[in-house]
């Protein structure tokens, strides 16, 4: 191998491992809260998101969980809303928050294992590919169809 053919291959090299650890930097100093969170957007005011959201947890009382896991508004921006898989022993965090007047944005954030808390898991980073896109699916059957349910049965009923 000659010089010139060495020195370009060591510049490919310096400049593929610079940007990837510019990646790394970049993703532990992300900005914003939740910057992993999962987040889906519905075309509702948030307060029919919430609504619909607590008709689920009413009809479906085994998702609730234990009653220190309380909803509510936090820091004027976000609700979060926390839900319970009984058959994993999972508590599920998520949150809403208005993203325009007539829509919402919903967020996946983490899952902790157990009723103990302070074992949680943040989605879109603390599980492997695979891992994360079943957990992702789970939410989705479980949760986001059953709220999407409602609200389009709800928006059909006011017509």
């Amino acid at each position: 191998m000659d010089d010139r053919t060495r020195k370009i291959i060591l510049i490919t090299l310096a400049v593929v491992v610079g940007l990837f650890c510019i990646y790394i930097l970049g993703d532990a100093f992300s900005p914003g809260s939740y910057p992993h969170a999962e987040k889906y957007e519905f075309d509702y005011p948030e307060s029919e998101v919430i609504k619909a959201i607590d008709e689920f947890k009413t009809d479906n009382p085994n998702i609730v969980g234990p009653d220190f896991l309380v909803d509510e508004r936090i820091n004027g921006q976000w609700y979060k809303v926390y839900f319970y898989f009984q058959d994993e022993n999972k508590i599920v965090y998520t949150w809403t928050r208005p993203s325009g007047k007539n829509s919402t944005t919903f967020a996946f954030v983490s899952l902790n294992e157990g009723l103990t808390l302070g074992n949680w898991k943040d989605i879109n980073d603390d599980f492997g590919f695979s891992e994360n896109r079943r957990l992702k699916g789970i939410f989705k059957e479980r949760i986001l169809k059953e709220i999407e349910k409602r609200l389009t049965t709800d928006k059909k009923r006011l017509k």
